[in-house]
């Protein structure tokens, strides 16, 4: 028997988030909290000052994968007018995707010579431009430095002018305390922003690029893909499956202690 995925408590407050937008009472500064709850998150909320309105693309694919699992349960349920407005929400998430991947990519790509471009596209850039010799990029909406890069160069001038020039083996090991009360609310969004501020440093304080750290990815990733792993238990580390030392009596003197092809 195929057993439908269905939580009562995230429904509920779907339902009441949907009766806020029908209604256009709106839910103000508990709004924040309704849709916390009706994303899924079954935990105690503390309460998280709005620094930013813009989604990142993380948030984005979360509540794309809860919308698209909301619809999932109504149509399961029988309940298509819910399962109509989750779907409704994932083509706007899918469509916004889009555009801000299509924002992200120039719409021109201008070579310049003594400040001034030379095939003729000044009437469309406009204003009296000057750049360097050599070609640029040119976007349809203004690029500014990502969120994510400009609060990683503040926490790294702060955490300079903190704790100074120290190794990083004392935030690695204050990670790993960070992680497990991760562990024990993994809702809560600041215990995550624990986890990446003490990573970056430990990455800044040992000198290591993200380039060098993506090598190390790629041929990790590879080595996983190779291993055997058990069936994995929800709460539970999943170790790969190690293989069996090779017994001694397998062994050779000739071998100076290496086991028998």
């Amino acid at each position: 028997m195929k057993f439908i995925r269905f939580n009562l408590w995230r429904w509920l407050w779907g339902r009441v988030w949907l009766l806020s937008e029908r209604s256009g009472t709106g839910l103000g500064r508990f709004a924040p909290w309704v849709f916390h709850q009706a994303t899924g998150c079954d935990t105690k909320f503390n309460k998280v000052k709005m620094m930013d309105a813009r989604l990142t693309e993380a948030q984005l694919l979360f509540r794309l994968q809860e919308f698209s699992g909301a619809e999932q349960d109504a149509i399961a349920m029988g309940d298509h007018e819910f399962a109509r407005e989750c779907a409704d929400v994932v083509s706007i998430i899918r469509e916004l995707q889009a555009c801000r991947e299509a924002a992200d990519k120039p719409v021109l790509n201008v070579l310049f010579k003594n400040g001034w471009p030379v095939d003729g596209t000044t009437g469309i850039i406009g204003g009296s431009p000057s750049f360097p010799d050599g070609y640029h990029d040119f976007y349809a909406t203004p690029q500014q430095e990502p969120g994510r890069k400009r609060v990683r160069r503040e926490h790294a001038a702060w955490s300079l002018a903190t704790f100074g020039d120290v190794g990083p083996v004392g935030p690695l090991k204050h990670l790993s305390r960070e992680a497990l009360e991760a562990a024990a609310n993994p809702c809560d969004p600041f215990e995550w922003a624990d986890m990446q501020f003490l990573l970056w440093d430990a990455q800044m304080r040992m000198g290591i690029s993200d380039e060098f750290i993506t090598w190390a990815m790629v041929e990790k990733l590879a080595i996983n893909k190779a291993r055997q792993w058990p069936e994995p238990k929800d709460g539970e580390p999943c170790l790969h499956i190690k293989e069996p030392p090779v017994p001694e009596s397998q062994w050779t003197h000739e071998s100076n202690g290496e086991p028998n092809e």
